[in-house]
């Protein structure tokens, strides 16, 4: 099946990329257009590059995949420059906050570029929430949605930064292992800027 015997293929390249292994040799068959088109779809150019970059690929697909590795590369070094912008925003004004899920994750990866996100979602103390919504509006983001615990801000249609002050609602069933975030976090980078402690 093309779609089964590609996916496993590209999930060897992450695998090389994470590990710093050799790359493995493509399959016979291989059609590399389809290749890179699901590593698109699965939003993994950046996390197969490093070992996609270690073969011999066909003269017309040299250029179709540096394309895609430039612009993926381009999207995400925007994101990360947007996102230091907001955090020394809230750090100036004493507001902590805790990196949650992607790009929290990034951090572990050899590189970190190689954790694409969409969002970034960062965790606030709940009376901080309040605070925020200044600040992101007078850097041009809008608030887009807003929940008892989360609060969702958009600028320019592409940088997306949701700001929780839990990450699932109080009724859920699993409600407690989520709360008090703070407590399961440490210092970073500086006193307003956390990070979940390893065994979370």
């Amino acid at each position: 099946d093309l779609f089964i015997k590609h996916s496993r293929y590209l999930c060897s390249l992450i695998s090389s990329s994470i590990l710093g292994t050799d790359a493995p040799l493509p399959f016979e068959d291989i059609d590399w257009k389809f290749l890179l088109l699901l590593s698109e779809k699965q939003d993994v150019v950046l996390m197969a590059s490093p070992a996609i970059k270690k073969l011999s690929l066909p003269e017309e697909i040299k250029p179709v995949f540096k394309e895609l590795h430039n612009f993926y590369l381009a999207r995400i070094t925007k994101q990360n420059i947007e996102a230091e912008a907001v955090f020394d925003a809230l750090s100036s004004q004493n507001i902590r906050y805790i990196k949650m899920k992607g790009y929290h994750i990034k951090e572990y990866y050899p590189n970190n570029f190689m954790r694409s996100y969409t969002d970034a979602d960062l965790c606030l103390d709940k009376e901080n929430l309040i605070k925020a919504k200044p600040i992101m509006e007078s850097m041009g983001y809008t608030l887009n949605n807003t929940t008892s615990y989360h609060d969702e801000y958009e600028k320019d249609g592409f940088h997306i930064f949701e700001l929780h002050s839990e990450l699932v609602s109080d009724k859920e069933k699993y409600a407690g292992i989520f709360s008090d975030l703070f407590s399961k976090s440490d210092m970073h980078h500086s006193p307003t800027d956390l990070r979940l402690k390893p065994e979370y």
